[in-house]
Order: C-alpha cells, then sequence, then structure tokens
C-alpha cells in the first residue's frame, strides 16, 4: 500500500527550494525492505535543516532503542518523538 496517493491538493512542483523525500519498499517472503531517501535541490533554510536534524535524531534514538516484549506497534510513535 503506497504511503502516498497524488492529488490535485498535494501535487507541488519539484524546485531548489523544497525538500524531497522519496519512500519505497517491498514487501518479500523472507522479510520487508524500506528504504527512505530526503534530498533538497537547493540550499536548505536554517528551518528546513533543524526539521531535517530533529527527524534524524530521533530515528537514531529509535533504532537504539530496546524493545519491551510486550510493546504494541502503536506505542512505538512515543519512544521516536
Amino acid at each position: 500500500m503506497p504511503h502516498y496517493t497524488p492529488s490535485n491538493e498535494t501535487d507541488v512542483e519539484i524546485n531548489e527550494s523544497g525538500m524531497l523525500v522519496i519512500d519505497s519498499g517491498g514487501q518479500y517472503l523472507d522479510g520487508t525492505t524500506d528504504v527512505t531517501r530526503t534530498i533538497h535541490l537547493g540550499d536548505p533554510t536554517q528551518e528546513q535543516r533543524k526539521a531535517y536534524t530533529t527527524i534524524l535524531s530521533s530515528l537514531i534514538r529509535l533504532s537504539t532503542a530496546v524493545f519491551p516484549d510486550n510493546l504494541k506497534p502503536s506505542e512505538i510513535d512515543v519512544l521516536a518523538r
């Protein structure tokens, strides 16, 4: 299931002032892959740098967390935030 469905309300032109997130992956018999990349085609603003760094820091903390056996998937978001 795609994470995003294009529409007239959300379509934007890709240009040098914005960030582009490419979120891809696949479901296979042996597991799931998730390949997400964020790029900027110009010079990011200070606000964009802060947002990118905040999310990256959260993902690093989440990837090093030790999850309890009874953790529900819905509770993982709290750990990242």
